[in-house]
């Protein structure tokens, strides 16, 4: 059982645009990007993603990926297209905001672009925390991350060479491999989220440079409404699981500023993790 994957990167070079906006000293500082998916006590024994509920079934993730694309951040007094557009915020100091479909907007030059272009972040399934990205930006104040989770399109030339590369994921913004009661499944989803993470305090980078982490609730992708497991497989395209699955992944991401690379930022039940708090309804 393969518990953590190694990461895979489809755009060879991170593109970097200069940001009038920021504030802060002169120069720039290496901001790196890390994943973690650390799941809450009770729903998971071990370090294999194994989770188990109250009707005794029994999950076991292999792998989990998803599809991102325009990662940026926002500096000090610029706002980014789409942050007010049916967002929710979360009351725990670094709200996730999610909107509806937004095909076809631009996101904003002003943002510092950790990347662009769709590329596949291959989340931990266990324990760990995954540094993905390392990428140099002008030191000053960044007041949010934004990305969006969404299927590679066609009609950009990013996208068009990653659905080249990668015709497997065509249409795909989440790919989930595992079993359900020893049973092999594999979930192919497009859940489709705007995600800006907003920082509070914002985030400083200076000459030492900083790491913010995004954290995915793995653990609460394959529930129901009463915190039962359901089997992914009923939550492919058409299946009667398809649009609770898909809500719970809009749901649980959030980031925070992380130097020491813990992946957890000390809030929610008790155990460190925040999962209490939602991201919000698409």
């Amino acid at each position: 059982m393969r518990t953590i994957h190694c990461l895979v990167l489809l755009v060879p070079v991170l593109t970097l645009a200069a940001c009038s906006d920021a504030s802060g000293p002169a120069g720039t500082a290496a901001v790196s990007l890390s994943f973690a998916t650390l799941q809450a006590t009770g729903t998971a024994t071990g370090d294999r993603g194994t989770s188990t509920s109250p009707s005794s079934h029994t999950l076991v993730l292999s792998s989990a990926e998803i599809v991102l694309d325009h990662i940026e951040l926002a500096p000090a007094s610029v706002t980014c297209p789409d942050a007010d557009d049916g967002d929710v915020g979360e009351p725990d100091g670094s709200r996730a905001r999610v909107s509806a479909a937004d095909d076809g907007r631009d996101h904003n030059d002003a943002c510092e672009d950790i990347a662009q272009g769709p590329v596949i972040v291959d989340l931990p399934v266990g324990q760990s925390v995954v540094t993905m990205f390392d990428v140099p930006v002008p030191a000053g104040t960044y007041t949010s991350l934004e990305a969006h989770l969404q299927a590679a399109r066609a009609n950009t030339a990013a996208g068009a060479a990653f659905i080249a590369s990668h015709p497997d994921l065509a249409g795909v913004s989440v790919r989930v491999t595992g079993t359900f009661d020893g049973t092999p499944f594999t979930y192919m989803g497009r859940p489709h989220s705007h995600l800006e993470f907003e920082f509070d305090p914002p985030v400083v980078v200076g000459s030492t440079g900083v790491n913010v982490t995004v954290h995915a609730s793995l653990d609460r992708w394959f529930q129901g409404p009463g915190g039962e497991l359901v089997n992914p497989a009923t939550a492919n395209a058409g299946g009667p699981n398809a649009d609770v699955v898909a809500q719970n992944i809009r749901r649980s991401f959030r980031a925070f500023r992380d130097d020491h690379r813990l992946g957890d930022d000390g809030m929610g039940d008790g155990d460190g993790t925040g999962n209490d708090h939602d991201g919000g309804d698409h």
